[in-house]
């Protein structure tokens, strides 16, 4: 906002205030998303962390913290894994949790028992958006939004080292198969080359990911189990299972 005041008699001023900028740093002044956030920034001045968003403003979505890379991309599900090795602690049942938020996301190398991370059955270690918040943050368009899916044997994640990366499109984030997915997706390892495959069509059991039925092409990529009764409790990169995931998710 920025105003002139006019002073008295031959004393007259002009006084600017700053304009107001939806720069994420309340509720009040909350962005859509984070590529909108960063945009305000320098790449060297930026500082990755949690930011206010509403997602897609006509859907109506209440403002709400959302951690924002350097490139806008919001991170939208944490899962620490467990090293490899199959734990029944964090079991993870996909179907049977729901499409809603679980705990609180505050960074990308959040542990299992970090605050912040579920402590309930099923879905322990689990931090993440619900179903309607990712899809706003989406722009709510399968074919506007990349999904970016990062699978990591080791539990700390670096910008310069992700672990195994998968771009997803012309797909929208699904937490339950059960729910309805897309049937049909695009993946690659690049953003560039995120259509290297085309009208692929994903495994029922593992809506959010790129593994199918009938033979696979890299960068292969499940966050988790959604059927029942599994032991399954982290992610899947092609070679590694119970990793670390981390699902992120941009509009173009």
């Amino acid at each position: 906002m920025s105003g002139i005041i006019d002073g008295a008699g031959s004393k007259s001023g002009i006084i600017t205030t700053d304009t107001f900028q939806l720069d994420g740093s309340t509720a009040a002044r909350a962005a859509q998303y984070g590529s909108e956030i960063s945009a305000l920034h320098t790449k060297s001045t930026f500082s990755p962390g949690r930011y206010w968003l509403t997602g897609k403003t006509s859907d109506g979505q209440t403002a709400q913290q959302v951690f924002v890379d350097s490139e806008g991309w919001m991170l939208v599900y944490r899962h620490a894994g467990t090293n490899g090795s199959a734990d029944s602690t964090y079991r993870i049942e996909g179907d049977s949790i729901g499409d809603g938020a679980i705990g609180t996301i505050y960074h990308p190398n959040q542990g299992l028992t970090e605050e912040g991370s579920s402590t309930t059955v099923q879905s322990r270690g689990i931090s993440r958006l619900s179903k309607s918040f990712c899809h706003s943050l989406g722009g709510a368009s399968a074919s506007g939004n990349v999904i970016r899916m990062e699978g990591m044997p080791s539990a700390y994640y670096t910008s310069d080292n992700p672990g195994t990366v998968a771009y997803l499109t012309d797909c929208q984030i699904w937490w339950r198969a059960s729910s309805g997915y897309d049937s049909s997706i695009s993946y690659g390892p690049t953003y560039a080359g995120r259509r290297t495959n085309t009208s692929v069509t994903p495994d029922a059991s593992r809506p959010i990911g790129t593994y199918r039925a009938g033979g696979d092409v890299a960068p292969v990529m499940i966050s988790y189990f959604h059927d029942t009764g599994s032991a399954y409790s982290g992610g899947y990169d092609g070679g590694t299972w119970h990793i670390g995931m981390n699902i992120w998710i941009r509009e173009y």
